[in-house]
């Protein structure tokens, strides 16, 4: 693999920005669009959380294999993720930690799941994404799928749902439940392998694997739409994710792999700066948006489409200029 990997690559930095713009768009609609939510709206706020989680699992599966990071490691970078989720619960939201299971709970707990998974075999491995993938539309309704997941505010606290309740939150029915979530993240983490023999491949090659992997992205697609199931708007947010369908996580597993592939010859252009530099800071701007979303705006006020839109596009505007005057101050001349 390109040694550029170990460092920044330009691709996933410039995807991994795409998904902060539309996560930002997803977070923004939830909290503050009145419904009905257009479907164009509806669709692009679910490509963030399969963006970011792939390209997670990615990221943890290049620094075990090229960096040989070890659990102490994982284990870090677990205690960073979970600390931010506690203090986005306590602080922004102002609830009791953990309940609801929302992106970051996921993925904080899921690094250690990865580190772990790495260690089987890689038939093993993929026998686990696809089981989990195959069991979540049992479990789904043998567990049951809650209509919104379970969220006690401090000011009004309630006791706690039964155990059972909280469990199935973790397992199928929270924001971002393990299944089938977590095999988005062990899916990101084998393809350190494969992309090594992608790199290895001479141009028409290449474009031969994005073909197949685009006609794999169609088919999904396909099954997604032709398999429906009835899909929850869960407290004004919108995505087409509640319940995850088969078809909907690997027609997005797909578009990740794709983008990467698409992105990587033409991410070093001008044009895609803006997401590159949001790329590069996309915990902080997880948290950052939402002060902004909760604590800037008026709480729970919804807006029209096109006040929406234009209060939108101004607090995008606003985040990526904060962000472009801290990369000017830090490339800056240094001081005598």
């Amino acid at each position: 693999m390109k040694g550029s990997y170990l460092n920044r690559n330009l691709a996933i930095d410039t995807l991994r920005g795409i998904a902060i713009v539309l996560m930002i768009l997803s977070n923004f609609t939830g909290e503050h669009l009145l419904l009905p939510h257009p479907m164009l709206l509806r669709i692009l706020g679910s490509f963030a959380p399969p963006i970011f989680i792939v390209l997670c699992g990615f990221m943890l599966g290049l620094s075990k294999e090229k960096k040989q990071a070890g659990f102490g490691y994982f284990l870090k970078r677990s205690a960073i993720v979970v600390c931010v989720a506690l203090g986005v619960d306590v602080l922004i939201w102002r609830e009791i930690p953990f309940l609801s299971v929302d992106v970051l709970h996921l993925i904080g707990v899921g690094i250690l799941f990865v580190y772990f998974f790495l260690k089987l075999p890689r038939f093993l491995q993929w026998v686990v994404v696809f089981g989990m993938l195959f069991l979540t539309p049992y479990l789904q309704p043998q567990l049951g799928f809650i209509a919104v997941p379970t969220f006690i505010e401090f000011a009004c606290l309630t006791p706690l749902p039964s155990f059972q309740i909280l469990l199935n939150h973790w397992i199928v029915d929270g924001g971002f439940p393990l299944f089938p979530w977590l095999s988005c993240l062990f899916f990101g983490a084998i393809l350190v392998p494969l992309k090594d023999l992608y790199d290895g491949l001479k141009g028409d090659k290449k474009l031969g694997v994005i073909a197949g992997v685009f006609s794999l992205f169609v088919v999904a697609c396909m099954s997604w739409i032709l398999n429906p199931v009835a899909q929850r708007i869960r407290d004004n947010y919108s995505e087409l994710f509640y319940p995850p369908t088969f078809g909907f996580v690997v027609s997005m597993m797909l578009m990740v792999v794709l983008g990467v592939l698409v992105l990587e010859p033409v991410a070093h252009r001008r044009w895609f700066s803006p997401f590159r530099i949001l790329g590069r800071h996309s915990l902080l701007l997880y948290v950052v948006h939402l002060v902004l979303i909760v604590y800037v705006m008026p709480e729970k006020q919804k807006l029209p489409l096109s006040l929406f839109l234009c209060v939108y596009i101004f607090l995008m505007f606003a985040i990526w200029m904060g962000l472009y005057i801290k990369e000017v101050l830090r490339k800056g001349p240094s001081a005598p």
